[in-house]
């Protein structure tokens, strides 16, 4: 008789909310969260922009840091995890946001670049651009520490490093919205930061089509980058209601 002395494994079979097998996870561990599960399924089974996956034990949603043992799954033992497909919304307007920025020609980028002194609407909104995109501004060396938070120059850095031939377009199309429905520590910096300008009432679109059209377009890609961030944020965060499923 042969004796077996493999070790005993964690296994985790991972279904569809109908119960159909997606994958199986062999020799999983107790202190995995959602975010290592979701990594090996998105391997086997990738999701386009804007879709994501949830997980859920016995119709407990995994979320969070919340890890397998605190699920009640043991050091070892089969377990069925249901994959639930969640769509944020918000997607198609940034979408839109971008196409319109993509056709954005040189000579638009250059005009805006040609302001020494721009208005204080124009600013916001690169500075607003800056932010989403991390490009630092520019803080003034002779002035006190206390000073140089309150006088912080997105315009300058922004003319020195993102109004060049194509940068701007190129870099807004590249910006990466996050994978897998996961907030990186860098998307939740914009999400907060992003935020004060959102509830302003004159950075809106229209009101800034207004003062110049280029910057218009480019308030209109950061209020779709922000809702997107949100939306994503919120579903991440929220239970989601499991279909019942007859027998």
């Amino acid at each position: 008789m042969v004796t077996d002395n493999r070790p005993p494994k964690l296994v985790l079979n991972l279904r569809s909310v109908a119960g159909d097998l997606h994958m199986t996870v062999c020799s999983a561990k107790p202190t995995w969260t959602s975010s290592n599960i979701v990594q090996r399924l998105v391997r086997e089974m990738p999701l386009a922009p804007g879709r994501f996956y949830k997980l859920a034990i016995d119709r407990r949603v995994l979320s969070g840091n919340l890890t397998l043992e605190q699920c009640g799954c043991g050091a070892t033992g089969t377990y069925d995890i249901t994959a639930i497909i969640v769509i944020n919304e918000a997607l198609p307007e940034l979408e839109r946001a971008r196409a319109i920025l993509a056709e954005v020609d040189t000579g638009e980028i250059d005009e805006l670049a040609s302001f020494a002194g721009p208005l204080p609407l124009m600013c916001l909104v690169i500075e607003a651009v800056c932010i989403i995109l991390d490009i630092k501004g520019d803080r003034p060396s002779g002035e006190p520490d206390i000073l140089r938070k309150k006088t912080v120059d997105y315009w300058q850095a922004a003319r020195r490093e993102l109004f060049l031939p194509r940068k701007l377009v190129e870099m807004i199309v590249a910006y990466d919205i996050g994978e897998h429905g996961q907030l990186s520590v860098d998307h939740k910096r914009v999400l907060a930061k992003l935020s004060p300008y959102m509830t302003r009432a004159d950075f809106s679109p229209d009101n800034i089509s207004q003062v110049h059209p280029l910057c218009g377009k480019l308030c209109k890609w950061a209020h779709a980058v922000h809702h997107y961030l949100e939306n994503a944020a919120t579903l991440s965060s929220s239970e989601i209601m499991l279909p019942e499923v007859d027998s």
